[in-house]
């Protein structure tokens, strides 16, 4: 009845994005992406809709992840974009919502993501990785110092320290 109220497209694009999921988990990689290609206008509209709500301005960010993760095995390139998207959307949403932990948080997800799509692209370079992952540390050691009991943080601290290490040494 309402197809443009935020809250119910809030939900169809969550459930979309799940289904996309269990797709890929089962196998079914490219219909999986074809579901989430189709889904993003919907998130960009949740975006134009709510801006003030960091939930519906990360949708996007949140089906490029997806995304960016499905491409890893199959075409880097590809990942390598919708890393990039992923990140480019998620410092815009962390710009206007800095006190936010859990953008925050996806940000350095979001930037551990981009490290990993870098290290695994055609003609890799070393370096390149690593400023993505001193980005996600960086941000990762600012949310456990303001709350050293968030066990989240600390554990996503600890794998971007891996991460960084594994392509150190």
């Amino acid at each position: 009845k309402e197809p443009d109220n935020p809250q119910y497209l809030l939900s169809f694009v969550s459930v979309q994005m799940r289904i996309g999921s269990v797709l890929d988990w089962d196998g079914q990689r490219a219909r999986a992406l074809e579901i989430w290609r189709a889904v993003l206008p919907r998130a960009r509209e949740l975006a134009r809709l709510r801006p003030g709500d960091s939930e519906y301005r990360a949708q996007e960010a949140g089906i490029y992840s997806k995304m960016a993760l499905a491409y890893s095995s199959i075409d880097p390139a590809q990942s390598l974009v919708c890393a990039r998207k992923q990140v480019a959307l998620l410092v815009g949403v962390a710009r206007d919502f800095p006190d936010s932990r859990d953008v925050k948080l996806e940000l350095a997800g979001a930037y551990s993501q981009l490290g990993q799509a870098l290290h695994h692209k055609p003609g890799l370079s070393l370096a390149e990785p690593v400023e993505p992952y001193r980005r996600s540390i960086e941000l990762r050691e600012k949310a456990v110092a303001a709350n050293p009991a968030d066990a989240v943080a600390r554990r996503g601290l600890m794998i971007s320290y891996a991460n960084l290490a594994g392509l150190l040494y």
